[in-house]
């Protein structure tokens, strides 16, 4: 019986279950990060790319498989992710004055009110 679809799995929630499918045992195993994405190559279930990225990163860019022959393309996640805020009304829903909803460490803490503060949206 073949194994998942090939495909990309992006997890931007900072609380609750993760909501990639990677074996508990894998995840463990990865650096500590906020956000994870996940490249599946094909049938193989063993063939499978982990992206963790901790908040003050920028998301990568990413090798996504195409249907063979063809060879992977690289996607941008954080130029998909800016164009889609940009095309959202996130900015209009979003008050970057209060704390998040969700706890953040002491450094992600820090990162973050330096950026709101850089671009006046904090004082």
């Amino acid at each position: 019986m073949p194994g998942p679809f090939p495909g990309i799995e992006i997890d931007l929630l900072s609380a609750g279950l993760p909501t990639i499918a990677i074996p508990p045992t894998e995840r463990l195993s990865l650096p500590r990060h906020r956000y994870l994405i996940s490249v599946r190559r094909g049938p193989e279930s063993d063939c499978l790319e982990a992206y963790p990225v901790p908040l003050q990163r920028r998301l990568p860019r990413i090798r996504a498989p195409l249907r063979a022959p063809d060879p992977d393309v690289v996607l941008d996640v954080q130029a998909v992710f800016n164009r889609c805020y940009d095309n959202g009304d996130y900015a209009d829903l979003i008050n970057y004055r209060e704390p998040p909803a969700v706890s953040l460490s002491s450094e992600e803490t820090a990162w973050l009110d330096e950026l709101l503060r850089g671009k006046g949206l904090r004082s």
